[in-house]
Parts: C-alpha cells; structure tokens; sequence
C-alpha cells in the first residue's frame, strides 16, 4: 500500500509518477483525482508564502495529500472529512509523523459545528455534482478568517460541468474576490477571499480633532487612544509635563494591541513620531492588516486656540508647543506598511469623513492575499 511518505517523494519528484495513485493504493482508502494531486503539487514543490506558519484547513480531506504538504511547509493544518473517513486519515499522519490534526467536520451537513477560522481554506474535487456547491460554499466561507484565502482545485474532466458554473457563479456571489488559473491540464485553481479592513489610526498632535473624526469614521469600532495612558502619564500632562519617549512607551503598545485585536478598528492616537508610527504598523501587519494613517494638519495657532476651548480633557493649552516640538510630520514614503492620508483639519468634519470613506471602502475590499503573493509559487493563466 502506498504510504504518505513514498507519496511525498512521487509528489516532489523523487521518484514515481503522481498520477499512478488510485482508490486501491491511497494510504486511506479514499479516491484521488487530478485536482488533489495539482493542489499538492502546487504547494509542495516550493517555499509557499501563502500557508507558512498560517492556520491551514482541508475540507474533505480524504488522503490528506493537500493538508499533509502544507503541514510540512510549516502550517498549522487541520485535515477534515467525515467521520467513517477520518480515523483512516488519523493513523496516516500519526503513522508518518505528520505535524498536522484530523478533525471530523462534514460540511454536507449544515448543522455541523464548524471550528475556529483559518487563515487559509484548502479543498479538491469537492463540487462534482450540483447538490454539493451550496454547503461546500457556505462551509468554506464560514472557516475563512477576515483577509484569508480559499484555494480551490477542481478536476474539470471529473463530475458535471453545470456544477462548476454553478460553483464558480456561487463564490463570486459569496466571496468579495475571485480568480481563477489553469493549473494543469484540466484541472482549474480558484482563489477566493474575505474582507480585509484595514486598520486605521487618526493622527495629528492635541486639538486637531482626532477624536471627532475617528468617532465619525469608526462609530462602535472607535478607539481613543487618551484613554489608554496609564496614570503616570495622565498626571504629567495635568501638571504640564511633556512625556518622553519612555512614558509613551507602554501607551504606544495599548494602542497596538487594540490595533491587532479588533477587526476594523478606528484608533485615535497622536503618532508624532515616525518610531512610533512603525510600532503600530507592526502591530497592524501582525494582525495581517494594513495601516492606514490618517493625518490632520493644522497651525499651532488654531491647535491652541482648539486646546483652550476644550474643557474635559487633561491636557493643558501650554503643551502645544512641545506637540509640536516632538511632531514629525508622516510622509508617503516613510514606512511601505503604511499608508498616507493627509486631511486639513480646518476643513468642517463632514467633509474631512466623507473625503475618507470612499477610500477605506476601496480598501477594504482588496483581499489579504492575492495572486501577487502566490506567484513565487510559479507561473499560472488566468481564466
């Protein structure tokens, strides 16, 4: 019986012939098409930036093939399929010392539970037939993490080709992105994603109007970073004390972390420095998010005048001056994991927020990982 690991070997071209797998060979008693093996393939035969150190699942796992190479690039990968399936497919990683974990999950059954979300989604061969693209569609749709991607090879040959059309009309009505490539032969490789909003910060020193603008754009996604000083902190402002680096040390990673941990997050922080803006765009490309920063540009005149009117906030008209002392102004070209907006914050608010929506719109739907990101895998034509 063929075994995972004289499979890997025909997989990378060590020795044999991939194709000569068959139902009455497979490790696990499951068929294996043409979509698996090219999948697989795919993946196995170079350093994939797409699955590496990302939470992987195979839906329908059957062999594991898909799973397994993506174990070994160094994915976190759950292998799934139905319960009479699953032990066979336990044993075979177990067996060959497989980093990866099988899981029952039959995604023909919608009362499933479905388990956490995942970075990526892999499948093969699962829509031969019309009655499987619904439940298919929705399962993968549920796994997928906010900027994830599905990767989907479908054996043409094999199965009805009014359940591909269907298929592919489904995940273009499910998904907000959508290619697909000719892989080999008649096997097609589809590529499907998820919103990825971006993460934005609302920056500019005290008395611009960052809280009223990141209000208006984030609503209950609102952050303010004011609120996440520690005490010390507070208590230097309130006496007329400019922080220093090192007391804004703790307060720039707060904001990080609330940047990494919430989806759409809309944190006002003042960002002076551009040391201090790469702490927060490395928090935003943890979360696998872009930064977009959001700076409003004003006189030190009008910022006083600004601070002086306010009556409930703890910082004192006399440290504008230092605000702008300690500013850097950001520039486009500043840090590539971040990006500009430049706003006058004279400007009436609405007009400030309505020049901005359009734009993280834009940006939202643009797919966490895209066929730039798979080319190092090798050439492939679009359909």
């Amino acid at each position: 019986m063929l075994n995972l690991a004289s499979w890997l070997d025909r997989v990378r071209g060590v020795e044999g012939d991939p194709s000569e797998l068959t139902e009455s060979t497979s490790e696990t008693g499951a068929a294996v098409w043409d979509g698996a093996i090219a999948l697989a393939r795919y993946i196995s035969r170079r350093d994939s930036v797409v699955v590496r150190g990302k939470r992987v699942v195979e839906l329908g796992g059957g062999t594991g093939l898909v799973g397994v190479a993506c174990a070994l690039l160094g994915a976190t990968a759950t292998i799934t399929d139905r319960s009479f399936r699953i032990e066979a497919i336990r044993s075979a990683i177990n067996e060959n010392g497989v980093p990866a974990t099988a899981q029952v999950l039959d995604w023909r059954d919608p009362s499933t539970p479905v388990v956490a979300p995942f970075d990526v989604v892999v499948a093969s061969d699962c829509v031969y037939d019309e009655p499987l693209v619904a439940p298919f569609v929705e399962t993968a749709r549920r796994l997928l993490a906010p900027g994830g991607l599905a990767l989907v090879a479908i054996d043409t040959s094999v199965g009805r080709r009014r359940a591909y059309a269907r298929f592919e009309t489904r995940c273009k009505a499910t998904f907000d992105t959508f290619d697909a490539i000719d892989l080999e032969d008649d096997v097609v490789l589809y590529a499907l994603g998820k919103p990825f909003p971006p993460c934005v910060v609302v920056c500019g020193v005290c008395g611009v109007g960052k809280t009223a603008v990141g209000k208006a754009l984030g609503g209950s996604s609102f952050v303010d970073g004011d609120d996440l000083h520690p005490p010390a902190n507070v208590a230097k402002m309130t006496s007329a004390e400019p922080l220093t680096d090192d007391d804004r040390a703790s307060w720039l990673d707060a904001c990080g972390r609330a940047l990494s941990d919430t989806d759409g997050v809309v944190l006002a922080c003042s960002a002076l420095k551009a040391k201090y803006r790469a702490v927060l765009a490395t928090a935003a490309r943890r979360a696998r998010r872009r930064l977009v920063l959001v700076y409003l540009r004003a006189t030190p005149a009008l910022v006083a005048d600004r601070v002086r009117a306010r009556a409930d906030h703890f910082m004192p008209a006399s440290l504008v001056t230092s605000q702008f002392e300690a500013l850097e102004p950001p520039t486009s070209d500043e840090n590539d994991a971040i990006t500009l907006l430049v706003r006058d914050a004279t400007l009436p608010l609405a007009a400030i927020v309505d020049s901005i929506r359009p734009y993280l719109s834009q940006q939202q739907q643009q797919r966490a990982l895209t066929w730039a990101a798979l080319s190092p895998l090798g050439p492939a034509t679009p359909k």
